[in-house]
């Protein structure tokens, strides 16, 4: 069993994980298949259709609604993808055709790289348009519109709307909808209570977003980087990408380029879980022996497991 650069990840309530590179997923400790696309048979663009019909140009980041539907950034193609349990590949909005930041419904929606996403208890999607450098939420059917400045407002069936940041204009600001400004967000995580936790990559930050479209800075300083632990501004982060959140409040953060695994309480204190500084390597063991290389996602599991992909090694690794 071999994986080959393994990004973000994504749990379903069954004993199922999910990796995003040629969407392979574990049905038992022991089993991984592939659920849809070909590692052999490639193609310049992607397509829809069963199973192995389908190709991905880039598989970047995946989640799993309550239903078992998987839901998947093609990050080059700059689309949203839908996988139905059976397998059967749709695009549900973006165009690989063209990239951009324009609303619309479906295929008139444009994204630019969009990277990590989430899906929420109540079937939003919200996705991290890494180079428009905005937080996207995507209702069920799969409409797009902008509601930048009205964030929080409840769209009909299957709109998507930006829900934080302004399109093209980067940088590091907390405060309401449109006001807010993000750098290459990239990893993205909802809580049961609707609160939106992201990994502002370029900005070296962990930033949430209340459900009323609030954004503030949980933990780090934009444009310092590092490794600290300590209480939000204290704390440091070097490029964070996978985020998670647990079912007890604690989130979980994939710090790629120093290649440890952080974790926040729900006050805010960030500590080291597991690695160390810049390790690059692979070894298991507890804690502080543990070495990772690049890791790039992580998840939670009902069990309270953590879930690393770890993309330098290859591997997919467990935190118990």
């Amino acid at each position: 069993m071999h994986f080959y650069i393994p990004s973000l990840l994504a749990l379903l309530a069954l004993p199922t994980t999910l990796a995003a590179q040629h969407l392979q997923y574990t049905a038992t400790p022991t089993q991984v298949t592939t659920l849809a696309g070909s590692a052999t048979g490639k193609s310049k663009e992607p397509i829809d259709g069963d199973g192995a019909a389908a190709r991905f140009k880039w598989p970047m980041g995946i989640a799993a609604a309550a239903d078992g539907v998987v839901y998947v950034t093609d990050e080059e193609a700059n689309t949203i993808r839908k996988i139905t349990p059976s397998g059967t590949v749709t695009t549900l909005a973006g165009s690989a055709a063209a990239k951009g930041s324009a609303d619309g419904t479906g295929g008139a929606a444009r994204f630019y790289h969009p990277v990590g996403l989430a899906v929420a208890k109540n079937g939003d999607l919200y996705v991290a348009d890494a180079d428009n450098h905005t937080i996207r939420k995507i209702t069920p059917a799969g409409i797009v519109t902008t509601v930048a400045g009205t964030a929080g407002q409840q769209g009909p069936a299957g709109q998507v709307t930006t829900w934080a940041g302004v399109a093209g204009s980067k940088g590091s600001a907390d405060g309401p909808g449109a006001q807010a400004r993000f750098l290459r967000p990239a990893g993205i995580a909802v809580d049961a209570a609707g609160v939106v936790y992201i990994a502002d990559n370029g900005n070296h930050t962990v930033r949430k977003i209340s459900p009323e479209g609030l954004v503030t800075t949980l933990a780090g300083v934009a444009g310092k980087k590092g490794s600290v632990d300590g209480t939000g501004p204290e704390a440091r982060f070097d490029v964070p990408n996978g985020i998670a959140v647990g079912s007890d409040g604690r989130v979980y953060i994939a710090d790629y380029l120093n290649s440890v695994i952080r974790q926040i309480a729900p006050q805010g204190a960030v500590a080291t879980l597991a690695g160390h500084l810049k390790g690059w390597r692979s070894l298991d063991g507890p804690g502080a022996e543990a070495r990772f290389s690049f890791p790039f996602g992580v998840a939670v599991g009902s069990n309270g497991w953590i879930y690393v992909a770890d993309s330098g090694n290859h591997t997919i690794r467990i935190i118990k």
